[in-house]
């Protein structure tokens, strides 16, 4: 049996992600250190900020997780599938599902007859359109949706958590308006907010050079922002 190893996972991300957006052999030890790095930012993200949602010291670690939202999740292979990889590395075994549709809003989610919520999810992670909790236009809509799609799932028996999407390249304004956002439809629904956006900007803070966007829009993640 092969035993897993970040290398090994980053070298199978590379061959399925396009040319432009593969990271160099040189990198990748550095990038294993970075995210090592990363994922203590994290942490420390989730720990320290008065509005982590929901998260108390005795709830049981989740032995699966579904993941819904769009092209956010699935690019570079599927970050669900890199956060399995890395639960592996823990010798730890976890169950992942993925529901992505590119350019989603939640309101197609919310309304989809199909989503797969039968299936005994411990945990069912929520992710907006990138704009959508702030956008003028959109946030009424999301949050009406998040209420639906939060009754489904926890009729389905499962906790709800949100997913904080993190601010456009050229707009790093984005990223206190989406954690203010999130944060305040996890206290209404009582869900946890995984500050992912607060982290991808810190990366960016830390690591200013490090690639965390693909070349193409400045929106969806490189092979490192996943």
């Amino acid at each position: 049996m092969t035993t897993w190893s970040p290398a090994r996972a980053i070298k199978k991300l590379q061959r399925s992600t396009s040319a432009n957006t593969r990271m160099k052999p040189a990198t990748i030890e550095r990038f294993r250190r970075f995210l090592g790095r990363l994922l203590c930012i994290a942490l420390v993200i989730v720990f320290a900020s008065s509005t982590a949602i929901a998260a108390t010291a005795s709830a049981p670690s989740p032995h699966s997780v579904l993941w819904i939202g769009n092209s956010f999740n699935y690019y570079n292979g599927g970050l669900p599938k890199m956060f399995q990889a890395l639960v592996a590395e823990l010798r730890l075994s976890l169950r992942i599902g993925m529901e992505a549709v590119g350019r989603a809003h939640l309101p197609a989610h919310a309304t989809n007859p199909d989503l797969p919520l039968g299936n005994a999810w411990d945990l069912v992670v929520v992710q907006g359109y990138s704009d959508e909790p702030t956008h003028p236009s959109k946030a009424e809509a999301f949050r009406n949706a998040l209420d639906v799609l939060n009754n489904r799932i926890t009729l389905a028996g499962s906790e709800t958590a949100l997913f904080m999407t993190w601010a456009y390249k050229n707009r790093p304004e984005m990223t206190q308006l989406l954690a203010g956002a999130y944060q305040a439809a996890g206290q209404d629904i009582g869900a946890q907010v995984i500050p992912v956006g607060l982290a991808f900007a810190a990366a960016r803070q830390a690591r200013p050079a490090l690639r965390l966007y693909v070349a193409e829009d400045d929106k969806h993640p490189s092979p490192a922002g996943t």
